[in-house]
């Protein structure tokens, strides 16, 4: 049993002192009279004591109960919930879902939140808590990472108070386990004796409740709130991503024609909850925003591509679901080039009518546009009109694969989309490398280790860069000073090897078919620079005959390698390996950085040149080396895309953040080491290097995963639960304290309330005391005793 109010009941206990004063200053020894007649009324008391005694000890322990019972009743004793024996100041914890989630609304679109809910429940919780008492109250909303607002407990209730009600909603997934490592974290550092509550304040979708992570122990006695666990789901259509096929779109320059600012967005939805066996229909809206450099260093604004507020529109699309289907795409074209604006980076906006979770409606995604890409090409210069064929170096296949169309000396260098920029092999350093967006080592033989160096900085700085063997047939003495730079860990056998009888005389021969050619490999997601000529990729590499290559390991998945195969001989061997620089440190290099980053290397086991192969002279050529830059500069470059709730990865070189759209928009923040705080609104932000200089735009999108309103099995919810407490009993549901109405009835912990009863023991006893007293002072006897003494004497009188 535990008191609401033990400072009332100690009032009580000390206001026992009265009638205890009363009963012994009333019985002070009188002097005695002699009086003959005295003899008489003494033996009549002798008789009578015991009788006397018994009713005055009777009436004294009544009236020291009644003031007992009222205390008590005033103090409003408790019992039940908090266990036997428990006493002491309330320390509440409160977790609030104020993540994605919390945005569900009723059947009308315009009623509350599940969040207008949970706050309710918490300021109903609050306010059966005692000030009085020491009664303190915690508060963590579970917005991913959960964070205490107010933690340790605070006393002042009203403060609290006040937080629950201005809390709001973030687009991140519900934490619950990280809430419930705080709340242990503080319950155990806490000396307080009194009972502790977990008020869990969540619907417990199958977003918020992520059964497969283990809650943190609560302390022993402590006490979970929670409601129970829906049944059933709702129904609920999320944008669950937008993928651009390109993320770098080349346009050429101005007047140059062409197709590269024109790709296609793949818009992905998924729905959940009841509605998933039933055919259905969702509108989608594709729109684009201009990152404006200029505008944003000066507003830090997204603007429209008009100069306004609102995006341009791409189109509309009609996503359809069969029943029993949970995902759907559609798919958009979009064509960069014919936007206005000077703005060279384009968020493209995927968007879906309102719902009943309308925090998971929209999803953004970064685009570059581009007139040209400048790719360095790391050979011998030449100078003067091209040989002849049978004369072209590696460099030189490397240029023309580059810009094929350069062969015709008519054009003019302005329709190039790709520009070939000439970086001697011997003299690699930064200065040089400045500016490209690939560099392509054509000539490994001829570049020093500080040039190795050069161009491992230039990868981390989010660029790729593609490396080709030496055409001299020896020992290729260049891969030690490459390994030691870029810390790949693949296992490359510096002697070629040379096509022998096992070959039929046909060399080594590309695989012709997808299945044969071994693509994967290793934990290379992102990484399939081959997709967009995957299809088109057997027949061409049909043709193709190989004399001579190197040995490339296959990249193994228990490796840890950010590796993989972009395409294999037939014998499965790798003929090209895109992999990320560090990704290797496991496997123990020395001067490598630590972990794999941003940038990329894409490895090739044979050289453009016609005496390892006749690639060179093959159509296959052309996407092959274009494939490899354009795709490799889009994985190169630092993730442009995050999650609410989830740490921002950025440009190593970033050392600010500003926002750009969302809460807090055109306010600046430092980052540390290319890694910012979680960030728990969705938007679009800017990384700024020291001098304030855009280092890109990064999206931040809602945290769908959070957003699933499937219902998970409720026992499995209750176990897990229930794993923190230890056990069910000290599970009390949220839901069976309230009425229709959705008000609490009662403080679900305070338990069996006993006042009103102690209350009705004290009217019943203050009854029985005053008859008792009226009978224990035999008033009705005196009176009966002077009528007769008064007949009496009046009879004497006549007498």
């Amino acid at each position: 049993m535990s008191l609401l109010h033990p400072a009332i009941f100690g009032l009580g206990l000390a206001a026992l002192a009265l009638p205890i004063a009363v009963h012994f200053l009333f019985r002070r020894r009188r002097r005695p009279e002699a009086w003959a007649a005295m003899r008489f009324v003494l033996e009549a008391y002798k008789r009578q004591r015991k009788r006397l005694r018994f009713e005055q000890v009777l009436l004294f322990s009544a009236r020291c109960l009644l003031i007992l019972l009222a205390a008590l009743a005033l103090a409003r004793p408790m019992l039940g919930a908090d266990g036997a024996g428990a006493s002491g100041p309330v320390t509440l914890y409160l977790l609030v879902d104020n993540s994605i989630a919390g945005d569900l609304r009723g059947e009308g679109l315009q009623g509350e939140s599940a969040l207008d809910r949970h706050r309710a429940r918490a300021l109903a919780l609050i306010s059966g808590l005692d000030e009085g008492r020491g009664d303190r109250a915690a508060l963590v909303p579970l917005g991913a990472p959960a964070s205490g607002v107010v933690l340790p407990p605070s006393p002042d209730l009203g403060a609290v108070a006040g937080l629950v009600r201005d809390l709001g909603l973030t687009d991140a997934s519900a934490d619950v386990a990280g809430a419930f490592a705080l709340v242990a974290q503080d319950a155990e550092a806490s000396s307080g004796a009194g009972p502790v509550r977990v008020a869990l304040l969540s619907d417990l979708y199958e977003g918020s409740a992520d059964t497969r992570s283990p809650l943190a122990s609560l302390p022993s006695g402590a006490t979970l709130l929670s409601p129970e666990a829906p049944s059933s789901g709702v129904a609920n259509v999320s944008v669950r991503s937008i993928e651009p096929l390109r993320s770098v779109l080349v346009s050429g320059r101005p007047g140059a024609g062409g197709s590269g600012g024109v790709t296609q967005a793949v818009v992905t939805l998924e729905r959940a909850g009841a509605g998933a066996n039933a055919p259905e229909s969702v509108r989608v809206r594709l729109s684009a925003e201009v990152v404006d450099e200029l505008g944003r260093q000066e507003t830090g604004g997204v603007t429209g591509l008009d100069g306004g507020d609102r995006a341009a529109s791409l189109g509309e699309q009609v996503a359809r679901f069969a029943p029993g289907e949970r995902s759907a795409t559609v798919a958009f074209a979009v064509d960069l080039s014919a936007l206005p604006g000077r703005g060279r980076e384009v968020v493209l906006v995927a968007q879906i009518d309102r719902d009943r979770l309308p925090g998971d409606n929209v999803a953004r995604r970064v685009v570059e546009r581009r007139e040209a890409l400048r790719v360095g090409v790391v050979a011998q210069p030449r100078f003067g009109e091209r040989p002849a064929i049978d004369r072209f170096t590696p460099g030189d296949w490397v240029r023309l694969a580059l810009s094929p169309e350069s062969r015709d000396a008519s054009l003019s260098a302005r329709g190039r989309e790709i520009e070939p920029v000439d970086v001697p092999a011997g003299a690699v350093d930064t200065a040089r490398l400045s500016g490209l967006d690939a560099a392509v080592v054509a000539e490994p033989e001829g570049v020093d280790a500080t040039g190795w160096a050069a161009l491992r900085s230039f990868a981390d700085a989010g660029r790729a860069v593609v490396v080709f063997p030496s055409a001299d047939p020896a020992a290729q003495r260049w891969l030690g000073a490459f390994e030691q730079a870029f810390g790949t860990g693949l296992t490359i056998d510096p002697e070629p090897r040379s096509a022998g009888g096992d070959e039929g005389g046909r060399g080594f021969p590309l695989a012709t078919r997808e299945g044969e050619a071994g693509v994967g490999g290793g934990e290379g997601a992102g990484l399939d620079l081959f997709a967009l000529i995957r299809a088109e990729l057997p027949a061409l590499a049909g043709s193709v005959t190989t004399a001579r290559r190197l040995e490339i390991e296959r990249p193994r998945a228990e490796a840890g390698l950010g590796a993989r195969v972009l395409w294999s001989f037939a014998s499965g061997a790798p003929l090209a390996v895109a992999v990320r620089p560090g990704a290797g440190v496991g496997e123990g290099v020395e001067g490598s950085p630590g972990r794999a980053g941003p940038g990329l290397v894409v490895v090739f086991a044979s050289p453009l040149d016609l005496g390892w192969t006749d690639l060179p002279a093959r159509p296959l050529v052309v996407p092959l080396v274009q494939e490899s830059v354009r795709q490799g500069i889009s994985a190169a470059r630092p993730s442009r895309l995050g999650v609410a709730g989830a740490s921002l990865s950025l440009p190593r070189s970033a050392s600010s953040v500003r926002t750009l759209t969302g809460p807090g928009a055109g306010a600046t923040e430092p980052v540390r080491e290319g890694e910012h705080r979680p960030r728990r609104s969705a938007g679009v932000v800017a990384a700024l290097d020291a001098g304030g200089g855009s280092l890109g735009a990064v999206v931040i999108n809602p945290d769908a995963d959070g957003a699933r309103t499937d219902a998970r099995p409720p026992g499995e919810v209750r176990g897990w639960l229930a794993s923190a407490v230890g056990d069910e009993e000290r599970l009390v549901s949220l839901d069976g304290a309230m009425d229709a109405s959705g008000r609490s009835e009662r403080d679900p912990l305070a338990g069996s309330g006993l006042a009103a009863w102690l209350l009705l023991i004290a009217v019943v006893l203050a009854l029985v005391e005053m008859v008792a007293a009226r009978g224990a002072s035999h008033a009705s006897v005196a009176r009966a005793g002077r009528g007769a003494g008064r007949r009496g004497f009046g009879r004497g009188e006549a007498a």
